[in-house]
């Protein structure tokens, strides 16, 4: 039946870090309406920010995970980066942070059912290759981007993907949403959101080592981005600093 044929796909998947202790707290705290409202306007935010160019998308979220999915067609290797960028950052900006990763492959989600390759791909990856609190871009997912530069896609999309040090493509989601025009009210406020939800995690009383070490990386890419991703001298008002110190990395 064609309705619940495989068909190629981009997807990304998304794992939100530190949930178990979000959940709980909010449960501790009974804040837990606030929270998922939260979500809900991040989500909701995201899909409004894509409404009008990337069309047949798709979007689900189910307990730590965020799921996102484009079918193959002209464009959607730069759609992806798009729709995967504002999902991150307006997580990022409603303080959730996330890992993961953004592959093609095949994918299917009909009604209630989900079966996909691609997002065990993506899944793999995220679990045994992302590390810090990136979304890796495969290899194929690159490629198949700029061949849509070449095509007529837009080039400045291309700085949707970043090399880390470790030599692999990364998600740059800031230089998607905040750095698209930096001299806008709304990105403004996007990069002292970024900053301000930074510096509030990494100075958090008792931050485990395991999640200080996240968040500084975390700050090196913000702060990497103020330095790389915004034209000169505009990034330094942004930079994080905690305890006097600047991010590791920076």
């Amino acid at each position: 039946m064609p309705d619940t044929e495989l068909t190629r796909s981009y997807v990304a998947y998304l794992d939100i870090i530190g949930y178990t202790t979000l959940v709980e707290e909010a449960v501790r705290r009974e804040t837990v309406q606030q929270t998922v409202q939260r979500l809900l306007d991040a989500t909701e935010g995201a899909k409004q920010a894509c409404e009008g160019w990337i069309a047949d998308r798709s979007m689900e979220v189910f307990s730590d995970c965020v799921l996102l999915a484009l079918p193959e067609s002209t464009g959607t290797a730069l759609g992806i980066l798009q729709y995967a960028a504002h999902v991150t950052g307006r997580l990022a900006y409603h303080d959730f942070w996330v890992k993961g990763a953004i592959v093609h492959g095949l994918h299917i989600h009909r009604d209630s059912v989900l079966f996909s390759p691609a997002l065990v791909a993506a899944h793999g990856m995220e679990q045994t290759e992302a590390f810090h609190p990136r979304v890796l871009v495969d290899d194929e997912v690159v490629k198949r981007c700029r061949e849509s530069v070449s095509d007529g896609g837009d080039e400045e999309l291309l700085n949707g993907i970043w090399c880390d040090n470790d030599g692999r493509s990364f998600l740059n989601y800031l230089g998607l949403t905040a750095g698209r025009d930096p001299q806008h009210s709304e990105s403004r406020t996007l990069m002292m959101t970024h900053q301000r939800n930074l510096q509030n995690q990494l100075c958090t009383p008792g931050l485990k080592p395991r999640y200080a070490a996240k968040y500084a990386w975390l700050a090196s890419y913000h702060d990497r981005f103020c330095l790389e991703g915004l034209p000169h001298g505009e990034g330094t008002e942004y930079l994080i600093q905690w305890g006097g110190i600047k991010a590791a990395g920076t």
